[in-house]
């Protein structure tokens, strides 16, 4: 599957339309169908994609890990999305993130740290 193919599936399991997903990236719904039919997209409007869908970008480029992801967001927040996750207590959010970190190899995680050093301003507490 590509990566277009991917985004398509992740919004409709997510039960977004092309138009909802654009809104919530400031993005027409056309956008968002130029994306689905690519296989070429920046990974930093990949990362954004993934981030308004509730996945990692990774899941969005290697189709067995967005097929596990949404299983495990499945069974953690009965969904395919990661609406309630800000739901969750702090320690709850700080096991599941212990949980996704252990899974990457160091290049991963050396990533995970730079995404969250640019995006640390944007969120702060």
């Amino acid at each position: 599957m590509s990566i277009g193919e991917n985004i398509k599936q992740t919004r409709k399991i997510v039960g977004l339309t092309q138009k909802q997903l654009g809104e919530k990236l400031g993005m027409s719904g056309a956008a968002i169908s130029n994306f689905e039919a690519s296989n070429n997209i920046r990974f930093e409007t990949l990362s954004k994609i993934a981030g308004a869908l509730g996945v990692s970008a990774v899941s969005l480029l290697d189709p067995d890990s967005l097929e596990n992801e949404q299983i495990i967001n499945q069974r953690i927040f009965g969904h395919a999305g990661l609406d309630n996750l800000l739901q969750l207590s702090d320690a709850d959010r700080k096991a599941l993130h212990d949980q996704q970190w252990d899974k990457l190899d160091a290049f991963g995680q050396t990533k995970v740290i730079e995404y969250t050093e640019d995006i640390s301003d944007r969120y702060k507490k």
